[in-house]
């Protein structure tokens, strides 16, 4: 639980400062146009892709195996 709180704290610490300084509660939304679409492509599937390069690297090791 003292994990969630701590894991909190700077968003929250973030909207104190936002609404003290009369930015309001919620932000404007400014949209994100075409070109960070690539961008957003490479955020999301670099991961995955990297996870599954290493299970299949590690799965060629001769010692390793699905068990736990």
């Amino acid at each position: 639980m003292a994990f969630l709180l701590g894991a909190g704290s700077p968003a929250l610490g973030a909207l104190v400062i936002r609404v003290s300084w009369g930015g309001g509660l919620f932000p404007r939304y400014r949209g994100l146009g075409a070109r960070a679409a690539p961008w957003f492509a490479a955020a999301w599937s670099l991961p995955i892709a990297l996870a599954l390069a290493t299970l299949g690297l590690g799965l060629l090791s001769p010692r390793a195996s699905l068990r736990a």
